[in-house]
């Protein structure tokens, strides 16, 4: 018996077709899309890599960074800060500064540097006072100068620092002809380090400050300004605190100072120290006080600490304490010590 045979529908082949293409253009996609899909973890990783700031171990007794290797070497350098000598050279690689006035109303430098680093240009370089002599040998190392007053000179044969000065060693310092006499003298690290080297000189040991890490920046307030009275325009010095990099930056005649490569004097830390001093004789030369106590305003982070100053003896090192006599603690940087004559105004910090 024939079977009937029923025919398709040609209509219904043609959509059951369009249907079968389309479910492969589809699940053609869906492949290629998973196959460059990342993971949610890779998607979440940031593109740079991001390592863990590495805690300092062992910190630095001069300025708290994290120490470097090699034996540690000093040396203070007397900075010069005369209209005639800008600009400066070096000081935003000292670890240290003590500012005060020389000759009123001109205030000099004396800074503190660690020889490990390299710095190819200090100054210029000028002539020792007994009180820059005294802050030098807090820290046991080299006191780089150029001549000085009758009683700096004579300190120098009993104080705890080796004496560089350039009258009997120039074969360590250079004189920029370009500039003139007597703001043109000029140092390295690497001639300070070949003074040492050709003398047999050692570093003593000195006691270290406290030093903390860098105050988070959600807790950091939004400026402050310290104004430091010198009684004279040229050489009051304004410093600005920044809250992006923590840092005080450093204003004379209302524009940012800067040094010889360009870049703004900036500090970590600013102290005005208020001590007694006193002119002597007809130069203008002062006695300036830095054995015993006076009172301090201590400023990191953006915020003014009030507290005192104190050095026992010549042998001790100057430290800084709040009013309840705990020491304070400073960032790791560059640590700069405005020391303000006690009959001034001081400093006005807003």
């Amino acid at each position: 018996m024939a079977r009937n045979i029923k025919k398709a529908n040609p209509v219904n082949q043609m959509i059951a077709i369009v249907i079968f293409i389309v479910l492969i253009i589809l699940i053609t996609a869906a492949v290629k899309l998973l196959g460059n899909k990342k993971p949610v973890a890779e998607l979440t990783q940031p593109t740079a890599e991001v390592t863990e700031e590495k805690k300092c171990e062992v910190r630095s007794p001069l300025d708290g960074v994290c120490d470097k290797e090699g034996q540690l070497k000093v040396a203070a350098v007397m900075i010069d800060n005369h209209g005639d000598a800008q600009p400066t050279f070096g000081v935003n690689d000292a670890s240290v500064v003590y500012e005060t006035i020389a000759e009123l109303p001109i205030t000099r430098w004396v800074a503190v540097f660690d020889l490990r680093n390299s710095v190819s240009q200090i100054g210029p370089i000028r002539s020792a006072r007994p009180y820059y002599v005294d802050w030098a040998s807090e820290y046991r190392g080299v006191y780089a100068h150029v001549g000085g007053s009758d009683e700096s000179l004579a300190l120098l044969k009993n104080r705890p620092v080796d004496d560089l000065n350039e009258f009997y060693n120039d074969k360590y310092f250079w004189r920029d002809n370009g500039r003139l006499a007597p703001h043109n003298t000029f140092i390295s690290t690497n001639l300070l380090n070949k003074a040492i080297d050709d003398k047999g000189w050692t570093t003593g040991t000195f006691d270290s400050w406290k030093f903390k890490d860098d105050m988070v920046v959600d807790q950091r307030p939004e400026a402050q300004q310290i104004l430091v009275d010198y009684k004279s325009n040229l050489y009051n010095v304004t410093w600005e605190y920044d809250r992006t990099d923590n840092m005080y930056t450093r204003k004379q005649l209302g524009a940012v100072r800067t040094d010889g490569a360009g870049q703004a004097i900036k500090a970590k830390n600013v102290i005005v120290m208020i001590a007694d001093s006193d002119i002597i004789d007809s130069y203008g030369r002062r006695s300036t006080q830095t054995i015993g106590t006076g009172q301090a305003e201590i400023c990191r982070d953006g915020v003014v600490i009030a507290g005192t100053w104190s050095r026992p003896t010549l042998k001790d090192r100057t430290k800084f304490f709040d009013t309840a006599g705990q020491e304070v603690e400073l960032n790791a940087g560059l640590t700069w010590i405005n020391v303000v004559p006690s009959h001034f105004p001081g400093a006005i910090i807003k």
